[in-house]
């Protein structure tokens, strides 16, 4: 049987590949018994090899060793896990204090989160592409033309998987190269935002259709697929779910295109992920074997539950919570749940904050990239402000949080009992050092408000959408700096050098905003980011917002 680990290919996009890691993520752990190309070449699985690593790459995510789990907390956990509360190291010696926690971006952790989101995802992607289309060099630019209707289905698949971890990337930085990047291209030009969501979209409804035609009752990469084991009919599904979340996200920037999409996305052939079953997510089978990254940063001790999810859990009363995390002990304290807040003192004792909260995860707790219950709320939200008259906003609010406790192992039911009660964020208190208390910056109910404005139920849809997408750092720190929602706590210290604001008294404004450029993209295609640099509405620092970030809030 092919093993599954990885086997990245040197294609250099950008002049920039190797994960710029510190000396935090020295060790790491290889599969020698990997495929290489030539192996891969010679049994004739290229696309099915390739496309096993290809979705690894969205949300890194290994199935042995630790490197993947390490890009997944260099690109992912150090930064937005933190921003948004999800997590807290429960200490602060990376990098001497100088991180991400505390809004500070060193050149290395920088260049590492390109890597992995730009880099590490397009080179699988690229084997594809190739592998299924034939190629020529016309004017000094490849043309891809598909062999033959299976091969552009399965291309249009791992259209759909590129789609997910790039959309990561530019919601991080903003102006990316997308459409001028090509297998062992140098210097690729950066495209606007706008220009990659609007490519994004279009490329989702190429693949809809083409996946159609294809015929979703037919079986597609079936004994290369960990996702849906070949199941076309849910690719079209997730394509159509990733194209509503992707135009509810341009909503604010550019009302036509969203309106266009999704139009398209709630009425495509194929429809929409209504189950768990359908959902989008690694999980472990028989034959593939995928490790939660959050267990290996377990093992590091460097993982604790945030004191902004937990605040929001205690107060709402939330069963989730123990779904989520396991009861903590600090010395002298009852037994409960405990959260801690990001950007600590650098000399935080390691044992201060050892015995609060851990996440409950597992090996094989599956991997989600997009969930029932998030398109739901996606639905819901645009049921609210006129996009969607499929239903309204309130019976899709509380569809959506049924749906999330039934993919915790609750019920419905709870669910009811849930959202037919009051409740609100509670005060944060930390256990051991109340210089870190912060009191509750939100007040909205959890029972949909009956004459609420449109602007209090938003509020509500997007505090469930943030509380039942929980791990998903990204979509929740997008969420917010879209919306506003939920309101967030500041990190107890803010040390940016790159411009970051302490988030406003309000919780809805200002903190990061984006990533700079990376350091190595600067030396080694400058003038190429010079020209990115002109596509931002700002600076080239963490206070400027990406094009879709135009809510007033």
């Amino acid at each position: 049987m092919m093993k599954i680990n990885k086997y990245i290919t040197a294609v250099v996009l950008s002049g920039v590949l190797a994960v710029s890691c510190t000396k935090d993520f020295e060790m790491v752990n290889t599969n020698p018994n990997n495929p290489t190309d030539k192996d891969i070449e010679k049994d004739g699985l290229a696309s099915g090899g390739y496309f096993v690593d290809l979705v690894q790459r969205p949300i890194p995510t290994g199935s042995g060793g630790t490197e993947l789990a390490n890009e997944y907390q260099v690109a992912q956990n150090m930064s937005v896990d933190n921003w948004v509360g999800y997590f807290s190291p429960g200490v602060n010696k990376w990098d001497n204090s100088l991180n991400q926690t505390s809004y500070y971006v060193s050149d290395g952790r920088g260049n590492g989160t390109f890597d992995i989101l730009v880099g590490h995802l397009m080179t699988p992607f690229f084997k594809i592409k190739t592998s299924m289309h034939n190629v020529r060099n016309e004017n000094g630019r490849l043309v891809y033309e598909p062999k033959d209707l299976s091969s552009n289905a399965i291309y249009q698949v791992a259209q759909i998987v590129k789609i997910m971890g790039m959309h990561r990337a530019t919601d991080m930085f903003g102006p990316i190269p997308y459409s001028d990047m090509e297998p062992g291209k140098q210097n690729a030009k950066y495209d606007s935002q706008k220009d990659v969501y609007a490519l994004f979209l279009r490329e989702l409804d190429d693949a809809v259709r083409v996946l159609n035609q294809y015929g979703t009752d037919k079986k597609i990469l079936e004994e290369f697929d960990p996702v849906y084991k070949g199941d076309t009919s849910k690719w079209v599904r997730l394509a159509n779910s990733l194209m509503l979340r992707l135009a509810i996200r341009v909503s604010y920037a550019d009302s036509n295109l969203a309106s266009t999409y999704i139009t398209k996305a709630t009425t495509n052939a194929g429809g929409l992920i209504e189950n768990d079953e359908q959902a989008g997510k690694l999980v472990t089978s028989s034959k593939y074997l995928f490790y939660n990254s959050l267990v290996t940063l377990l093992s590091y001790k460097e993982l604790k539950a945030g004191a902004t999810i937990i605040s929001y859990l205690d107060g709402y009363a939330d069963p989730r919570m123990d779904k989520y995390f396991a009861k903590g002990k600090p010395d002298g304290k009852a037994e409960g749940y405990y959260g801690v807040r990001s950007g600590l003192d650098v000399d935080t004792d390691p044992n201060t904050y050892a015995k609060f909260s851990l996440p409950k995860v597992l090996n094989a707790t599956p991997t989600y990239w997009l969930r029932a219950s998030e398109v739901q709320f996606l639905l819901a939200e645009a049921a609210l402000r006129g996009f969607y008259s499929g239903g309204s906003a309130e019976a899709l609010y509380k569809k959506g949080i049924e749906l999330s406790f039934v993919e915790n192992g609750l019920s419905a039911s709870d669910a009811q009992t849930y959202y037919n009660a009051s409740g609100a964020q509670a005060n944060y208190v930390d256990a051991v050092n109340s210089n870190n208390n912060v009191n509750a910056v939100s007040t909205i109910d959890k029972k949909w408000i009956t004459s609420g404005s449109v602007e209090e139920h938003l509020e509500q849809i997007i505090t469930q959408k943030y509380i039942a997408n929980y791990p998903n750092g990204y979509e929740a720190w997008s969420e917010w700096r879209r919306t506003g929602y939920p309101r967030m706590f500041n990190p107890v210290r803010n040390l940016s050098n790159v411009g970051a604001q302490n988030i406003n008294s309000t919780g809805k404004d200002l903190g990061m905003r984006r990533f700079p450029f990376p350091q190595k993209e600067i030396e080694n295609n400058g003038t190429n980011v010079l020209q990115a640099r002109t596509l931002l509405e700002g600076s080239d620092n963490a206070a400027t917002n990406v094009w879709w970030d135009k809510k007033t809030k």
